[in-house]
């Protein structure tokens, strides 16, 4: 496709402004089509950067890298995103951890599903949506025999995730984990997910 009809069927993705995002290039079609599939190339890494900042409780930097977010998302027009990124650039700024373990999974699943609108266009690597590739830290833990990383995993997984399926199965992962039957731990996230 060509930068117009990509910016056509980038009009189509919910939450983002196209017209707002073109007076930001200066109604330049072709630079606003670069940004987009710039965003597209950078989304995800950004999702997995920023649950890597909340695993280590690493506010200042998550605050950082949303401060970045906010910038790149309001001149592509996505406001509503890059309003949620403020907040979460703030919480960070002041160390709000309570502020970012609330709101950041929300806003990580909404920018997710962003770029997945992106990558359907602009042709980018969207992680797997095989919701095992989310477990697999924490059955990387369980084939170490590692029940605090279990633990600690699945916690982590479960402040930024809101399917409540997925929600369901982590806290039956931690009751496995508490009761150390780690090898049973992969069968049952296969079972409710393969």
């Amino acid at each position: 496709m060509g930068f117009n009809e990509n910016i056509a069927a980038a009009a189509r993705i919910a939450g983002l402004d196209t017209e707002t995002g073109l007076q930001h290039f200066a109604g330049k079609a072709v630079l606003y089509d670069k940004g987009l599939g710039l965003m597209n190339k950078k989304v995800f890494a950004s999702v997995e950067t920023a649950r890597g900042f909340l695993a280590e409780e690493n506010w200042n930097e998550l605050g950082l890298q949303a401060h970045g977010l906010k910038g790149s998302l309001a001149n592509l027009g996505a406001v509503h995103l890059s309003d949620a990124a403020l907040e979460l650039e703030r919480a960070g700024k002041n160390g709000d951890g309570t502020f970012i373990k609330a709101h950041l999974g929300t806003f990580l699943t909404e920018l997710e599903a962003f770029g997945k609108e992106l990558a359907a266009i602009y042709g980018g690597k969207a992680p797997a949506d095989n919701p095992l590739v989310k477990f697999k830290p924490i059955i990387d833990a369980a084939d170490a025999f590692d029940y605090a990383a279990v633990y600690s995993e699945a916690d982590m997984l479960d402040q930024t995730e809101t399917d409540p399926k997925v929600k369901e199965a982590l806290a039956g992962i931690k009751k496995l984990a508490e009761d150390y039957e780690l090898t049973a731990i992969e069968d049952f996230i296969k079972q409710r997910f393969s």
